[in-house]
Formats: structure tokens, C-alpha cells, sequence
């Protein structure tokens, strides 16, 4: 979810965009949190393998246009979610993909 944000933004999410975020994946049934971790449903994994590339570093162009078109089709957010990643974690998160060469 970071490096993603990060490639469609240019930019970090702050931990309520984040948590915004999380509550569209959640509501559009792409992600589940348990226990503070965060998973995608069996339905979107399925979906994965069609919308990879098979390029050793990913430029996410390929992704960034499947994941909108299937986005795009969700029903409108009804409800929000808590946070139920915590800050810290969070921050924690995002301090270990800044150290990542992926950027």
C-alpha cells in the first residue's frame, strides 16, 4: 500500500490517508486487517497474476492501470474503517520501505 501510494502520488502517505486508504481496500473487499496485519482476499489475489508484469523491478504502469479498472468498478465506501493499524506500526512501516532500494 505504500509503495503503491507512493508511486501514484509521489509522495508518502500520512497515517489518515493510510488509514483512508486501508478503509477503501477493506469496504471494496480487495484487503482484510487481522491482528494488526494486513491481507488480500482469495478473490483479488486471483485476480493478481493477470495484472503482473514480469519485469524484475515492476514500474507498476501495467498494475496502476488493471487495479483502477478494477477500482473503479467497487460500490461507493459505505462505512469507515477503524484504525486498526496502529501509528507506530505504521511508521514503522514506512521507515523500513524508505530503506528498501525499491524506491
Amino acid at each position: 500500500i505504500i509503495a503503491f501510494g507512493d508511486y501514484i502520488n509521489h509522495a508518502i502517505f500520512e497515517y489518515t490517508e493510510f488509514c483512508s486508504a486501508l478503509g477503501f481496500l477493506t469496504a471494496g473487499r480487495i484487503a482484510f486487517v487481522r491482528h494488526g496485519r494486513i491481507f488480500l482476499t482469495t478473490k483479488f489475489r486471483a485476480l493478481l497474476p493477470s495484472m503482473a508484469t514480469q519485469q524484475k523491478r515492476p514500474t507498476y504502469t501495467k498494475e496502476y492501470a488493471d487495479i483502477e479498472s478494477f477500482l473503479s468498478h467497487l460500490p461507493p465506501v459505505k462505512n469507515s474503517l477503524r484504525k486498526p493499524i496502529a501509528k507506530e506500526m505504521f511508521s514503522q512501516a514506512v521507515q523500513g520501505y524508505l530503506k528498501t532500494d525499491n524506491k
